[in-house]
C-alpha cells in the first residue's frame, strides 16, 4: 500500500518541479518578449501618430515617390493598429506578419534614394533626393530660393538618411517582427 501511494506522490512532485522550473525558465523570455513588443510596437504607433499630425509631409512624400494618395490611410492604419496590437500583445503574430509586408514595401518606396545613384562621382545625387530637399526647404521650411549648395547638402544628407533607414528597417525592424511572429506575444499580453 505504501509503495502504491508513493508513486503518484512522486509523480506529482516531479510534475510540480517541472512546472516550477518551466515557469521560472519562461519568465526571462516573457520579459524579453514584453520588452521587444514595447521597443518595436511603440515606434510603429508613433510613426502613425506623426503621419496623422503632419499629413502634408506624408502626402508630399507619397506624391514625390509616385504613390497614390489612396494608400495614405491604409498605411497609417497599418502602422497605428499594428503597432498598438504589438504593444498590448493582441494578435501579435498576425500584426507582425502584416507589418513585415508594410515595412518592406514602405522602405522600398520611400527610403530608396541611395539606390538611385547612377554615377561613381561622390557628388552625384539623384534627382529624387534633390526634389525632396527642394520641397523640404521651400515648402516645409519656407526658405525662398535655396542656393544650390544648400540643396546639394540636404540631398546628400537625404541619401545618407535613406541608406540608414533602409538598413535599420531591413536589418532590425523586419528581424524583430519575425521574432515576434515566431515567438508570439509572451505571458504579459492581452492574448495570455
Amino acid at each position: 500500500g505504501v509503495f502504491q501511494m508513493s508513486q503518484p506522490i512522486a509523480r506529482l512532485d516531479a510534475a510540480a518541479a517541472a512546472l516550477e522550473q518551466n515557469t521560472v525558465g519562461r519568465a526571462p523570455s516573457d520579459v524579453l518578449l514584453l520588452a521587444a513588443r514595447i521597443l518595436f510596437g511603440f515606434p510603429l504607433l508613433m510613426n502613425a501618430v506623426g503621419q496623422i499630425v503632419m499629413p502634408g509631409l506624408m502626402e508630399t512624400q507619397m506624391a514625390l515617390a509616385g504613390v497614390s494618395l489612396a494608400w495614405k490611410w491604409p498605411a497609417i492604419l497599418a502602422s497605428l493598429l499594428g503597432g498598438l496590437a504589438i504593444l498590448v500583445g493582441w494578435r501579435v503574430r498576425l500584426a507582425a506578419a502584416l507589418l513585415i509586408v508594410y515595412v518592406v514595401i514602405a522602405t522600398a518606396l520611400f527610403h530608396n534614394t541611395h539606390m538611385q545613384v547612377e554615377s561613381a562621382d561622390p557628388l552625384a545625387v539623384p534627382a529624387s533626393a534633390r526634389n525632396i530637399c527642394v520641397w523640404f526647404l521651400e515648402d516645409f521650411k519656407g526658405v525662398e530660393n535655396p542656393d544650390a549648395e544648400l540643396v546639394l547638402g540636404c540631398a546628400m544628407y537625404r541619401l545618407f538618411f535613406d541608406m540608414a533607414k533602409f538598413m535599420d528597417h531591413i536589418t532590425m525592424m523586419v528581424p524583430a517582427l519575425l521574432l515576434l511572429w515566431a515567438a508570439g506575444p509572451g505571458r504579459f499580453s492581452l492574448e495570455k
